[in-house]
């Protein structure tokens, strides 16, 4: 997705004012139709040259911060990362994703530690009869 330049926009507009026919102005400057009335209903609300996404909230997770915590604390769950950082989970794996970090906990002591506690639960059980 290309942004037109903010000249092109304001002459597109005067093009209109002069026709009033959308269809022409988007011919003539080889645009949308709906982009004449999308920037039709901006300069009329006055925010024809406005770009969208020209102000972006800095991020909250520090690249060199997060790595470190991840290099340092390799136990250290995405939930108590976010708490750190005061953001979401899901933010943190988006951030460990864009870094190309890989973040997958091994619960094979845990697993292993669950099935033999079922293991050994079903060997003393006591039938009742």
């Amino acid at each position: 997705m290309g942004y037109y330049s903010v000249d092109l926009r304001k002459k597109a507009m005067e093009l209109l004012a002069e026709c009033g026919n959308k269809s022409l102005v988007a011919r003539t400057f080889d645009i949308g139709y709906s982009t004449v009335a999308r920037w039709e209903q901006r300069n009329e609300q006055g925010k024809l040259a406005a770009d969208k996404n020209t102000i972006r909230r800095p991020k909250k997770i520090d690249p060199e911060k997060l790595r470190s915590i991840v290099k340092n604390e390799p136990d250290i769950t995405l939930m108590q990362i976010a708490e750190h950082f005061g953001c979401s989970d899901v933010a943190v794996l988006l951030r460990l994703r864009s870094l190309k970090i890989t973040y997958k906990k091994s619960l094979s002591l845990q697993r292993t530690g669950r099935r033999q506690a079922g293991r050994v639960s079903q060997r003393h059980s006591v039938d009742i009869a």
